[in-house]
């Protein structure tokens, strides 16, 4: 199971996982770091620094 954690207007996230299932949202392109769940302290980190990392989305492993 994937998290992809940042701010998400909650009225579209059931047509976004909608599409994501359908292959119809290229995810792969907006992901750009990926961590274990053991690692979210690190990922929180990398997001909330998300200019000098250059982090657009973070995506936790489970």
């Amino acid at each position: 199971m994937s998290r992809v954690l940042g701010l998400l207007n909650t009225n579209t996230t059931g047509t976004l996982l909608k599409l994501v299932a359908q292959k119809k949202l290229p995810v792969d392109q907006f992901v750009s770091h990926a961590f274990d769940l053991n690692d979210i302290e690190k990922a929180y980190d990398t997001f909330s620094r998300a200019a000098e990392t250059k982090a657009l989305k973070v995506m936790l492993n489970a």
